[in-house]
């Protein structure tokens, strides 16, 4: 059998450093070295389908779709207060 790797049986853990982005919410994470906190979300959507039109203007659609959406969330402290940067982009259908 291997040795065993990382803390020996018994040994004390060491806790992990609290994180000032707790208190944006959940999702948060430091960004590098700063005091900035980033949220990185999205959603896909597929559709399909069938197309019973033979004629007409939605002869030409495709029986599938498609859609995304994808959110950056970002938050530094302030003395005022979180000052935050909001930016959304959304594609598809």
């Amino acid at each position: 059998m291997p040795p065993r790797r990382g803390v020996p049986r018994g040994a004390a853990v060491p806790a992990l450093p609290v994180s000032s982005c707790l208190a944006y919410g959940a999702g948060f994470v430091p960004l590098g070295a700063s005091d900035a906190c980033l949220r990185v979300s999205g959603r896909v959507r597929l559709e399909a389908g069938t197309s019973r039109a033979v004629a007409g203007p939605d002869a030409a659609r495709s029986p599938f779709g498609a859609s995304g959406r994808l959110s950056v969330d970002a938050r530094v402290p302030t003395d005022h207060g979180p000052a935050r940067s909001f930016l959304r982009l959304h594609g598809g259908d």
